[in-house]
Parts: C-alpha cells; structure tokens; sequence
C-alpha cells in the first residue's frame, strides 16, 4: 500500500554514498527512490557531462524501461553499424534488441535516467513494451501535460538529492492517481527471474499462472517486452557481467557456473549475440559495453 506522501531522502550512491566517475568529466550519480516505488523504480541516475565523450559504446538490454529527462539541449547520439545516426530525445525505451546500437555523447550533457521495472512501467502507463523496443517513444506521449513542468522543476532544482525528491514526489503523485494492472502471474513471473539472475526453469514458473505457455509468451511481449526465454537470457548476461565487473580475480569457469550456462560454448553464443562477436574479439577491437545499460538495472537485487 502506498502512502501519498514523501518520507525522507532514502539515499544511494553506488552503494558507498559515492559517485561513480567513468571519465574525469563524467560524473554519474545514482540514487534510490522513495521506498514505496521500490517496486516499480529501481533506481534514478542523475548524468552530468562537461565535455563531449565521443568513444562509442555498445546498447545491451538490461531487462529495464528507461525514462530519459534532458535539462539540456544537447542529448545522448545513438548510431547503428551502417551510420544510421538516431538522437533521441526525452522519452521512454525499451529493450535494445538489435546488436548493432552504441551510444556517444558528443556534447556536454545533464540527464535524469528513471530505471523501471519493465512490468510496472506497463502497469503505470498502460504501454505495451513491445512498442518501446528498439526505440525511445517521446515523452509528451507518456506524461502528457504533466511534461514540461516536471522538467522545468529538475532544471531549476541544483542539488541532486533534491532532484530526487522532486521525481519520488511526482511519481507517488501518479501512483496515487493511477488505477494499476492486474498482470495474471505475469510479474510474479518476471520477479523470479530477477531474483535468481536468469537462471531458472520456465515451465515450473509458467504453470503455477494457470496460464497456457502461448498465452505467458503473449502477455509477457505486452507487459515486459520479451518473451521469458529471452528475458532469462538478457538478465543471465547481466548477471554475468557484473560478477566480472565486481569480481575480476574471478575465472570465466566461476562465472560460467555461478550464471547458469552449460558450457563455455553456451556463454560465447550468448555473448555474440548479445555484442554482436564473441569475446575474445570484442575485447580485441577495444569495443566497449555502455555501463548505461547493462549490468546498471539489475546492481542492487545481488547485494
């Protein structure tokens, strides 16, 4: 039940109350919402670049519903492989399903990211997530009139732990004015997978819905944008870089069998298909994965 009304600051920065910096002109502040949008928000990055960081990184899916809020008029430039150059603007995206999406910022730039749960951005925004993948909906079309005030309120607010409260404040608001899903198991579903990194059997989890397995598939598309084979695997890859990340004395072997994936085989496959060539080749290549995106939705559920 939630309660229409903001309660402290609830703090989190990287888990250490620090930024984390990923270059001497970036700094990335990420913080945890009101604790009763726990269960629809995971959590806000606040992005504020002095400088232009104009070394591609690859868009990997993280299971999460990005909501992007710009208090500048420079935005993140997102390009394929053949050139096409796509500058999305404030909105909301869904999965990147396609390998061939990076990512630069060629401008100084301040951004809010709202990190939400797949299942519960549906459930607020009758949005099927589906419609999000591979692209970034404007935001006028999710918020309406609630728009440009909710951005001219984050760009005349300076700190950043006020900045937070300023979004809990008008998301409980919302909660509070919405009438919510019901998603049929569906998010009982998605929450299972969460909590074990992907590594899960489905059909146990499927026929405790009552569910048939194409009505499951169905409504999953709907309501968290993949269907649940897929979603275990973008959460099992997400799993499995983070343990790299946070662990780099540890073996492949370790993360392989910690992760679930058969064998080393198993982990190439999906690591191509998720970077679009295997590892050895895209380290090779200097290419780099967008901290953006994956391992950033699911970092605080294996505390």
């Amino acid at each position: 039940m939630i309660a229409c009304s903001t309660h402290g600051l609830g703090t989190y920065l990287n888990k250490q109350q620090s930024s984390a910096i990923l270059n001497v002109n970036t700094m990335v502040t990420d913080l945890m919402p009101n604790k009763s949008l726990a269960p629809y928000i995971s959590k806000y990055s606040f992005i504020n670049l002095s400088s232009p960081y104009n070394n591609p990184e690859r868009c990997i899916p993280d299971g999460s519903v990005k909501l992007f809020i710009y208090e500048s008029n420079s935005y993140i430039r997102y390009r394929t492989d053949t050139g096409k150059v796509l500058q999305w603007k404030d909105g909301v995206g869904g999965h990147p399903l396609s390998a061939t999406y990076s990512m630069e910022i060629p401008h100084p730039i301040r951004v809010a990211i709202c990190y939400f749960k797949a299942s519960a951005f549906y459930r607020l925004f009758k949005i099927p997530i589906r419609l999000l993948n591979d692209d970034i909906v404007a935001l006028e079309e999710v918020l309406e009139q609630h728009t440009f005030p909710l951005k001219d309120q984050l760009a005349n607010t300076i700190d950043i732990r006020r900045k937070k409260l300023v979004l809990d404040q008008f998301f409980i608001q919302l909660l509070c004015q919405t009438r919510l899903s019901h998603l049929n198991g569906i998010e009982t579903i998605e929450q299972n997978i969460l909590q074990r990194g992907g590594n899960i059997r489905l059909d146990t989890l499927i026929r405790a819905t009552n569910l048939s397995f194409r009505s499951v598939e169905r409504l999953f598309g709907d309501y968290v944008g993949l269907s649940p084979k897929q979603f275990c695997k973008v959460i099992r890859f997400n799993r499995a870089f983070l343990l790299r990340k946070n662990n780099p004395e540890i073996s492949w072997q370790e993360i392989m069998y910690h992760c679930g994936y058969y064998d080393q085989s198993h982990y190439i496959n999906e690591f191509r298909s998720f970077t679009g060539a295997p590892p050895k080749e895209f380290s090779k290549n200097s290419q780099r994965i967008s901290s953006f995106y994956v391992g950033n939705y699911i970092d605080n559920i294996f505390d």
